[in-house]
């Protein structure tokens, strides 16, 4: 499962409620997770990288996005832990590998989505094209914000379709994605 990261809360709540999940009997397993910041300000994909065990303090740089740039975010070491402990991966995207993301969810799922929305999907993107995940693998990616908060998303929005599936997205001609 993909998340948008800022302060960590939405990928550090869900881990909570899977390890609910699986202690009441309900699930197997803890899905892996998936966190990702964008590059302009990433403390936990940096330490996940550098193998750290505590993130340290990120000095952000410009972006075309104001979201997600949490310098020191408070719940990130322990998002950091739920990550490792889930076999997971934090990763930082680009500002044109999220306005890939947003393009692809407009075009294709009719998801009218901020960049911090759409960051979770491109981490996934990211993934694949790196070959650390198989294009047939069932991801849920959350899309937690809409475009009406971010006024530069409206040229991204789509019209509702069905659901995306990676193969569809890389079955699309290069010219058709928004970048």
């Amino acid at each position: 499962m993909a998340f948008s990261l800022g302060s960590a809360g939405c990928l550090l709540g869900s881990y909570k409620g899977f390890k609910e999940l699986r202690e009441l009997g309900l699930i197997s397993r803890i899905p892996r997770l998936v966190g990702v910041q964008f590059d302009a300000c990433a403390p936990i994909a940096t330490a996940f990288a550098k193998g750290d065990a505590r993130i340290s303090r990120f000095t952000r740089k410009p972006s075309f996005s104001t979201t997600l740039m949490h310098e020191e975010p408070v719940s990130g070491n322990l998002a950091l832990q739920a990550i490792r402990e889930t076999g997971g991966v934090a990763l930082a995207a680009s500002d044109d590998e999220v306005r890939r993301a947003m393009g692809i969810l407009g075009e294709t799922g009719g998801i009218f989505a901020e960049p911090a929305a759409a960051i979770a999907l491109a981490g996934v993107l990211r993934l694949v094209q790196e070959g650390r995940l198989k294009p047939e693998t069932r991801v849920v990616c959350l899309v937690s914000g809409t475009g009406i908060n971010y006024k530069d998303a409206a040229p991204q929005r789509g019209k509702l379709t069905e659901p995306i599936s990676l193969q569809r997205i890389h079955a699309m001609p290069p010219g058709k994605l928004l970048t």
